[in-house]
């Protein structure tokens, strides 16, 4: 385990005022001193002019023989990892160099200690105007509404090396949390639904199902305009083939015919008035309903809970308006309707995950060698390829089926970079020919792919073929496998 040093000091309240000529006067509680300013800095040979977060250049001054410079900016600029606890008002610099999940984790304590502080939040547009709102209940935790928790507290990663981009083109809102004095704890910037620019450099919250902000709700408040929307018809379900109903902590059941047309008409009839957002799957809906059209394609979602005057619809909660979802109906179906098939729960399958792969094994269909590609170009083509189609389920296989040897098949496996953890570890499928695979082993799924697209059986050849034109490829190896 690497050591790290840390320095910590007690920050007390400084003020800086610029004075006539080349002093700059500085006070800090009831003294008054005078420095030159007169004093560069540069940093292994070049020059170096710190800046805060918002680009502003900061001053740094000479006083009885010692030179003073803003800490952060010199510590960054060195490599060091700066910390500031706005409780215990202490500064810590970490010496050692940082990996990047290190900066996350604390940036996620950092938040953790100033969100304990908040005592409202101030929205600010590209205009100027300003709105503030409250943030805190008098509860263990003080955000309020406006942000899931999820939001605040664990879903910022950095994005790459936090470079924004020239083209990121933000909604021009910032959002400052401020202490019970009023004073700012911590600010996004420029913020959109799922970015914002956190010290200079841009953060994301859209990995591991972050909560989203709402930003229509965000610019009501600064145009004047009442909080509360109005009821609307959500829902215009149309074409469903059949839904699935899961009872919370139960089955799941296949609905369709006159029960599916009648749980149709109602929440397509009722209105309803849309609150705060979530952030993943805040608190425990009762009922989870989900539509499919003939394709198999999910065309309407909604989780409700046991009283029926309340939904979970994409991104926001819901109140029912003028009357309430039957659950008693739901309740009867989940008991009398028998459990529902993987192929209707899941109808449709895709390979998605692939897209992060950094290596891919190709198995020919009797088991007896296998070819390993780690050409980065070749992984992209057969990424590209399978990690972008749709597979409609068909039905089941058995693990005898999946074991059965065929030399007209093959097996694709897939593995990803090992820091890369929002996606699976591996990810395995037969491929029975240029259209059909099979997902998983034992009791494993069938599947046909949709949309007319194919899957590349001429690389997916010539991969495995070893005196094809793959062989000696620096990016392809062989290897044989042995006998089971």
């Amino acid at each position: 385990m690497r050591k790290r040093t840390f320095i910590s000091f007690a920050a007390g309240f400084l003020c800086c005022l610029l004075a006539a000529g080349t002093g700059l006067g500085v006070s800090a509680g009831e003294q008054s001193i005078r420095v030159s300013q007169d004093v560069k800095i540069e940093v292994e040979g070049e020059p170096f002019a710190p800046r805060d977060a918002n680009g502003k250049e900061l001053p740094i001054f000479v006083y009885e023989g010692s030179t003073y410079a803003p800490v952060r900016a010199l510590a960054e600029k060195l490599g060091a990892w700066v910390n500031y606890d706005h409780q215990e008002r202490t500064v810590r610099v970490d010496a050692s160099p940082k990996p990047e999940y290190y900066a996350q984790e604390a940036l996620k304590e950092d938040l953790e200690k100033r969100m304990a502080l908040v005592r409202g939040i101030r929205f600010r547009d590209a205009e100027g105007r300003t709105a503030d709102v409250e943030a805190y209940d008098g509860q263990e935790d003080p955000v309020s509404s406006w942000f899931g928790r999820l939001y605040i507290y664990n879903h910022y990663y950095k994005v790459e090396d936090g470079t924004v981009p020239e083209d990121y083109e933000g909604s021009g809102i910032d959002v400052m949390f401020l202490d019970e004095d009023g004073d700012c704890l911590y600010k996004y910037q420029n913020i959109t639904e799922n970015y914002a620019i956190i010290n200079g450099e841009l953060y994301t919250n859209d990995q591991h199902g972050g909560g989203d902000l709402d930003l229509d709700r965000i610019r009501r408040v600064l145009e004047g305009k009442p909080e509360e929307f109005e009821p609307e018809k959500l829902f215009q379900i149309e074409d469903a083939e059949w839904l699935i109903l899961r009872g919370y902590g139960q089955k799941e059941v296949r609905v369709d015919g006159e029960a599916l047309a009648q749980l149709t008409e109602e929440v397509n009839s009722l209105e309803y008035r849309r609150g705060e957002p979530y952030a993943g799957w805040a608190g425990c809906p009762q009922y989870n309903v989900t539509w499919y059209n003939s394709q198999g394609r999910r065309i309407g979602w909604l989780s409700t809970n046991a009283g029926g005057e309340g939904i979970l619809a994409p991104r926001f909660r819901y109140q029912v308006v003028g009357g309430t979802i039957d659950t008693d109906r739901y309740e009867r179906l989940v008991n009398e309707l028998p459990e529902a098939e993987r192929w209707d729960t899941d109808p449709i399958l895709t390979l998605k995950g692939a897209l992060n792969a950094e290596k891919v094994q190709i198995e020919d269909g009797l088991g007896t060698y296998r070819a390993e590609v780690t050409d980065p170009e070749l992984v992209k083509r057969l990424a590209e390829n399978m990690g972008t189609m749709e597979f409609r389920v068909q039905g089941h296989v058995t693990g005898s089926a999946w074991d059965e040897a065929d030399d007209g098949r093959c097996f694709v496996h897939w593995s990803r970079p090992e820091e890369d953890y929002f996606t699976p570890a591996e990810i395995t499928v037969c491929v029975r020919d240029e259209k059909t695979v099979a997902f998983s082993g034992d009791n494993g799924y069938l599947a046909t792919a949709m949309d007319g697209k194919t899957i590349n059986m001429e690389l997916i050849n010539a991969l495995l073929d070893q005196d094809g034109p793959y062989a000696g490829h620096p990016g392809v190896s062989y290897r044989d496998l042995p006998p089971e």
